[in-house]
């Protein structure tokens, strides 16, 4: 498995990117289900190098978290976020303590 860097959140450019990809993979006309609209833009973050923890994070929150939109969330939606990154990076540690012999 590649190492990778530790994740960030998005770039400007990423954002720039990621919504340039999304518009073209999920269009402008709107009626599309949450769920095709969100394989889309998961497909989008994917393509454009967004880093797996980003991509899980928005899996399990709906939230894209970039440098230009930190002040749209909530502290408690970031930590929801955060925990999200967390648990793609360390999926051990939350059940590491009810392991056997522990």
């Amino acid at each position: 498995m590649k190492s990778q860097a530790r994740p960030r959140a998005l770039t400007r450019a990423q954002t720039m990117a990621l919504l340039e990809r999304l518009s073209q993979v999920v269009g402008d006309e709107g009626g599309e289900p949450k769920g095709a609209v969100a394989d889309a833009l998961v497909a989008a973050m994917e393509s454009v190098g967004i880093h797996p923890a980003l991509v899980h994070a928005f899996r399990q929150t709906g939230m894209v978290v970039s440098e230009d939109n930190l002040d749209l969330w909530t502290p408690a939606e970031l930590e929801r976020w955060s925990s999200a990154v967390g648990e793609y990076l360390w999926p051990r540690r939350a059940g590491a303590a009810s392991l056997p012999g522990r």
